[in-house]
């Protein structure tokens, strides 16, 4: 099956934007595994921004909730800027969010593959495990979703994302 040139750049974007945040050395090696039935990963990357901002990831695992930032592209040196346990209330709402019906990748042809910004969302809810990977792309659910975490953020902190007006119906 061949790949349009869309399809293949976004592929290298998103496994590049993958390996990036949520590489080797990354997030996960400095939260304790466990076997909490929910837990959540989202890695948020600006290609305009990248030099500067580098990658940002946010996870919760067993009610920790830490977000790295990974600033140097080639380096393996993370840094933990926030970590706070989330209430049992504000979980609840997180589970409660649909978000296994979502297709595994969204696209917004509007956007150059190399602008915008790309979104990696990882959930496990029960035996739901879903990664959700967007281009530019506005979903309610995953507006919602990072609504709920945002609220647990100061300003500074949170989660940029599209709104309903973001324009994606390109062809």
């Amino acid at each position: 099956m061949l790949l349009s040139k869309h399809q293949c750049v976004l592929k290298f974007s998103l496994l590049f934007l993958f390996q990036f945040g949520f590489g080797q050395n990354g997030v996960q090696e400095k939260i304790k595994k466990s076997d909490s039935k929910f837990s959540f990963g989202i890695a948020t990357f600006n290609h305009a921004e990248q030099i500067y901002a580098g990658v940002m990831t946010y996870e919760l695992t067993n009610n920790n909730f830490l977000i790295v930032s990974k600033k140097e592209l080639l380096s393996n040196k993370v840094r933990v800027i926030f970590k706070k346990q989330l209430d049992e209330n504000i979980l609840i709402r997180l589970k409660n969010i649909p978000l296994q019906d979502l297709q595994e990748a969204y696209f917004n042809k509007c956007i150059m593959t190399t602008s915008g910004t790309e979104y990696i969302i990882s959930i496990t809810n029960g035996p739901i495990n879903k990664t959700i990977t967007l281009h530019h792309y506005y979903i309610r659910e995953i507006e919602q979703f990072i609504n709920e975490v945002n609220n647990c953020l100061s300003d500074d902190m949170k989660i940029r994302y599209m709104t309903s007006e973001t324009k994606q119906d390109c062809n």
